[in-house]
């Protein structure tokens, strides 16, 4: 029994988590209610690194296996289903005791069983790193809350009533939820448990054992900004100064059946340091902001490119990374927005002129409605490619992206608006 775990697993929804069990019987029949069942689940590739987000060191491909990266799992909700309904729930955390319930859970050969599990199971859902999510943890632990508890000692279940997957689906994660690679949610579902002889259930040698094969997916891709330069730098302007860079045309939410909330877009959002108005919109790279600002970072401050030196490669090696819901919204191409202060060459003045908007969705290789997966990204430009916040003001230019899947992606070119 599996449940593997990998940030480049790509799905948009539990509805897609299904796996397909070798053609063995179903209990359907073989059980009536009042009967139980064992279940085994078993986690396997878990990885032990937490890479991070915004600001922080990028994925390199020493920290891959095969050319692939897995997230973190610190902890795991196990909850059995009928066809509607909810009818158990076993949360599970990280525990480094060799006897503990996570290590059958991710390293004993027969895996963890579940005992007593009421035969109207047919379906487990995994949702992992569920306690991230305040919206998730309380949706977890709610389950629990006056639930009937099995009187037999050796049932490690909690009976649950009253839920149902519908419910369950309904469960709004935001953009901070996934701020980090130790706070991504994961899912999956098993929706055909199937019968195996290869476990035996000491506490219950009676029961039918079921297996449950669970590949459990993230809801978002990440992109890491690994180089910004300008690369004429010296023409048009004699410096610019880093101010802002993050995300637009992102959901800020999305339910756990893969249906968005509200977006983050030029309709949403205001241009940074523009002077508070009565539009009730988001002020762009605003600190204050914490419902949004999963989305963008401020640099440190006098950050510059120079005729001298017009690259910059991070701060001691950290970079702007970004978790993102991959889905896209309304029509819209994902860009990444660089705001900076232009000072002109003649004159030194202060350009009018203060954004890059880099449109990622350019390029055919970037799947913006496939999670789980890693693009990196050099935002190389020109003097003329600085131009207004709102990037329908300012012409494209045209380039490539290459992009693979099942590893980390290195996008070298990108269109500029």
């Amino acid at each position: 029994m599996k449940v593997t775990k990998s940030l480049f697993l790509a799905c948009a929804c539990l509805g897609l988590f299904a796996c397909s069990n070798e053609d063995t019987p179903s209990p359907e029949g073989n059980l009536t209610d009042g009967e139980t069942q064992s279940i085994a689940i078993r986690l396997e590739g878990l990885s032990s690194n937490a890479e991070g987000r915004a600001f922080e060191k990028p994925i390199t491909e020493s920290g891959t296996s095969s050319g692939k990266h897995t997230a973190t799992l610190s902890d795991i909700a196990l909850i059995g289903t009928d066809e509607t309904n909810i009818r158990t729930v076993v949360t599970i955390s990280y525990n480094a005791d060799s006897n503990s319930d996570w290590q059958k859970l991710t390293t004993a050969e027969s895996g963890y069983i579940m005992h007593n599990v009421p035969s109207q199971v047919r379906k487990v859902y995994a949702i992992g790193n569920y306690s991230k999510s305040s919206a998730v943890k309380d949706f977890v632990e709610g389950l629990s809350s006056g639930a009937e508890q099995q009187a037999d000692e050796t049932s490690n279940v909690t009976l649950v009533s009253g839920k149902t997957i519908a419910d369950m689906e309904a469960v709004v994660v935001s953009g901070t939820d996934n701020k980090t690679f130790t706070d991504v949610l994961l899912f999956g579902v098993d929706e055909q448990l199937a019968t195996t002889s290869s476990v035996t259930d000491d506490s219950h040698p009676d029961n039918i054992i079921m297996q449950a094969d669970i590949t459990i997916k993230p809801l978002v891709s990440r992109i890491e900004i690994t180089k910004i330069s300008c690369e004429n730098l010296g023409s048009i302007y004699s410096e610019l100064t880093l101010k802002t860079i993050g995300l637009m045309n992102v959901y800020n939410t999305l339910t756990l059946s893969g249906t968005p909330g509200d977006a983050i877009t030029l309709a949403t959002c205001d241009i940074p340091e523009a002077n508070p108005g009565s539009d009730d919109k988001i002020q762009w790279g605003s600190a204050a902001e914490t419902t949004y600002s999963w989305a963008w970072d401020n640099f440190n401050a006098e950050t510059k490119l120079t005729s001298s030196s017009k690259s910059w490669t991070g701060n001691s090696g950290n970079i702007p990374a970004y978790q993102f819901f991959a889905k896209q919204v309304d029509g819209t191409n994902f860009h990444v927005k660089l705001y900076l202060e232009a000072k002109e060459k003649s004159g030194e003045a202060t350009s009018a002129l203060n954004t890059v908007t880099a449109n990622i969705s350019s390029d055919s290789d970037f799947t913006m409605n496939e999670p789980g997966k890693i693009y990196k990204v050099e935002l190389n430009f020109a003097e003329e490619n600085i131009g207004t916040w709102d990037p329908d003001e300012k012409i494209c230019i045209n380039v490539t992206v290459k992009a693979q899947d099942w590893t980390i992606v290195t996008l070298d070119g990108i269109t500029y608006e």
